[in-house]
């Protein structure tokens, strides 16, 4: 008896395991889609929390900086550092570097991101911005000397004397409340005025120039009674002098700052000074990459202009003890005198140009309270 089996059977079965390994071959397929899936919404995860870090780095650097810039507002540009752990997990550094750039540097953190920011710091002198600033002692002016922008003159009786006239584009202010002679003072602008409160005279610090620590510019050295003739220099000039010795300057150029150090208080004056002698032509055009526009730091030095001076050109800030004899000069910048003018042997100019300011990073400390500029230099 033959048995004939089930119309199809064969075929049904085939069918149904073809079914199954396409189902298989689709959950495999649809597995692999999530697995890939979930890894892309991973690495976007991934991606937007880094993203999130990095500003937030970014942030806590910038954090760093303003940090720093307040610490130079309170106590100098002197070179200090700190850290604080945030309670998000993000660490702020902050660094002033009195001798590097940037002067300030902050440091954000945040999960294993890193940014680091750069800048400057410009100080404004508070008040005004003073041409020319005589804090004590009588200018005794015998011949024309003409002032572009704001003077000051802080002796407490007799602040200006001579047969000579101060030409003035801006405000004279006084300390004094005693009425100058008549004509001696002629304003092209501005006015007169008396009985102004008494200004600190900037602190000056000249000991960084002693060493050779830091510097990153050229520096020339120089000791003891020093003539720096018919050469042209660049980058800081620093000569040693002890009391009443001389530097004399005969057809020089010094593209950078020179410094003529000088450690002791105001009160030792009296062990005497030293002297800077202009001779021919003498070109300061002033500061370097670390001195900002620092043109001549010399507040133990009287500028005296010897008889065979041609002409002098000093662009910058200018600090120094006495100006003595000067004439045909022309100081572009500010000039800070500590005794004012000794005596004038003909004309010479002062001029502070239109937003000038006094950048000067180190070697002077302006009077405490005075606006800060940070200048941005962006990511380091």
């Amino acid at each position: 008896m033959v048995r004939v089996g089930q119309p199809g059977g064969s075929t049904r079965a085939h069918e149904r395991g073809g079914i199954l390994l396409v189902v298989l071959i689709l959950a495999v397929t649809c597995s692999l889609l999530a697995v890939a899936l979930v890894s892309s919404a991973e690495v976007a995860l991934r991606a937007d929390a880094n993203a999130d870090d990095l500003e937030r780095a970014e942030r806590a650097a910038r954090s760093g900086v303003e940090w720093a810039a307040a610490r130079v507002k309170a106590g100098g540009l002197l070179a200090t550092s700190g850290y604080v752990q945030l309670d998000t997990g993000v660490e702020v550094m902050m660094e002033v570097r009195a001798l590097s750039l940037p002067e300030l540097l902050g440091t954000g953190r945040s999960r294993g991101a890193e940014v680091k920011v750069g800048a400057d710091a410009d100080s404004l002198e508070p008040g005004k911005p003073y041409a020319f600033s005589s804090y004590s002692g009588t200018s005794t002016l015998a011949d024309t000397v003409t002032i572009v922008g704001p003077a000051w003159f802080g002796a407490a009786s007799t602040p200006l004397a001579g047969a000579g006239t101060l030409g003035v584009d801006g405000d004279v202010d006084l300390v004094t409340t005693t009425p100058l002679a008549s004509g001696l003072v002629t304003q092209a602008s501005g006015t007169t005025n008396y009985g102004q409160a008494a200004r600190t005279m900037p602190v000056w610090n000249s000991l960084p120039f002693a060493t050779d620590v830091g510097w990153r510019v050229p520096i020339h050295r120089y000791s003891g009674n020093t003539t720096l003739a018919n050469v042209t220099l660049t980058g800081l000039v620093v000569v040693s002098l002890a009391a009443n010795q001389t530097l004399t300057l005969r057809d020089v150029t010094i593209h950078g700052t020179l410094v003529v150090p000088w450690l002791y208080p105001p009160v030792l004056d009296v062990l005497g000074t030293t002297t800077i002698e202009l001779r021919g032509d003498v070109v300061i055009d002033g500061g370097t990459a670390q001195t900002g526009n620092l043109a001549l730091l010399a507040p133990g030095s009287k500028v005296l202009g010897h008889a065979s001076l041609s002409s002098a050109a000093i662009a910058g800030v200018t600090y120094v003890l006495a100006l003595d004899h000067v004439r045909d000069t022309q100081w572009d910048g500010m000039v800070l005198a500590r005794q004012g003018i000794l005596r004038t042997n003909g004309s010479f100019k002062i001029t502070r140009p239109a937003g000038f300011l006094p950048d000067v990073p180190v070697g002077i400390e302006f009077a405490s309270g005075s606006q800060l500029l940070i200048a941005w230099r962006g990511r380091q």
